[in-house]
């Protein structure tokens, strides 16, 4: 497996992880109130702040764990990331249309920042997995 494909697996496993917990916790509020109450802001901003530290520490050590691929990327691993990212550009674009559409039926500003966040996770899930499906099946 490539430093990469590593990295890449690191990724895919934090963001499913951190914002599995983000969405699960807000989520469960919503079920029990108005969401007008929730103050997801705070939670939201701390979310982030761990899927980056979990992100930079994940890659940091595989960095360490194999010094000698951690500087080497190919033609392979840069064509791999110009399809996914395009990919996942396709999917953000589609995907933001449902936050465009609740801001335009003024919907509470909540269910707007949750679908705007679960757009952007959605498209890091799609980039990472088509990233994953390429380096394993080629392209």
């Amino acid at each position: 497996m490539s430093f990469q494909e590593k990295i890449t697996w690191g990724m895919l496993g934090t963001t499913i992880v951190v914002y599995a917990y983000y969405f699960a916790t807000v989520l469960g509020q919503a079920s029990n109130g108005p969401v007008a109450d929730i103050d997801y802001q705070w939670l939201l901003v701390g979310t982030i702040i761990t899927a980056i530290v979990i992100s930079v520490i994940s890659s940091i050590v595989i960095a360490v764990s194999n010094p000698a691929e951690a500087d080497r990327t190919d033609e392979r691993d840069r064509d791999i990331y110009r399809r996914a990212s395009a990919i996942a550009f396709v999917t953000l674009s589609v995907l933001i249309l449902g936050s465009l559409t609740l801001s335009m039926v003024n919907a509470e500003q909540f269910w707007i920042a949750q679908t705007i966040l679960g757009a952007l996770v959605v498209a890091h899930v799609v980039e990472s997995g088509t990233r994953l499906f390429f380096y394993r099946r080629g392209f």
